[in-house]
């Protein structure tokens, strides 16, 4: 999937819904499959950057 500059008016549901899935629904599934072994470390933390 390429991203393009567009304006709001240009922007399609399906290509915002989209959006939000990579850049919101990505972190939290990642999150989830980490926190198995961050439960069994000592000093778990993550550190999210957007």
């Amino acid at each position: 999937m390429l991203f393009e500059s567009a304006f709001y008016t240009a922007i399609a549901l399906e290509q915002w819904e989209a959006t939000l899935a990579i850049c919101l629904v990505s972190p939290f599934v990642t999150t989830g499959a980490a926190v198995p072994l961050l439960r069994e470390s000592a000093n778990p933390s993550i550190i999210n950057m957007s």
